[in-house]
């Protein structure tokens, strides 16, 4: 990570990382994957305990706060919300119609 890394925000990293991987912004998973290889570079060779450990330490993020983040993200800047944000919506739009003739 570099020095200038330190000072940024959670916020604005997970704003970097849907920025940059769309495909973070329809799975969590994957974007909690991705914060945490920023957060702690040695991520990938950390065993079980070794990750329980820094999420209890909280030494990296913890996957509700991730989670949050990105749903408050998403609420403010639309151009990061996912394809399953407007396949939803327009679902939901279709069923309203179709409730509506009824």
């Amino acid at each position: 990570m570099k020095k200038s890394d330190l000072s940024i925000s959670k916020k604005q990293k997970i704003y970097n990382i849907l920025l940059e991987f769309p495909e973070t912004r329809n799975n969590d998973i994957y974007l909690m994957k991705k914060l945490w290889e920023v957060e702690y570079p040695n991520f990938k060779i950390l065993n079980v305990n070794e990750f329980i450990n820094k999420l209890v330490l909280k030494k990296i993020t913890s996957p509700e706060t991730i989670r949050r983040l990105r749903q408050l993200l998403q609420e403010k800047y639309t151009e990061l919300r996912g394809t399953n944000y407007y396949i939803r919506h327009k679902v939901g739009e279709e069923i309203k119609i179709f409730l509506a003739q009824k």
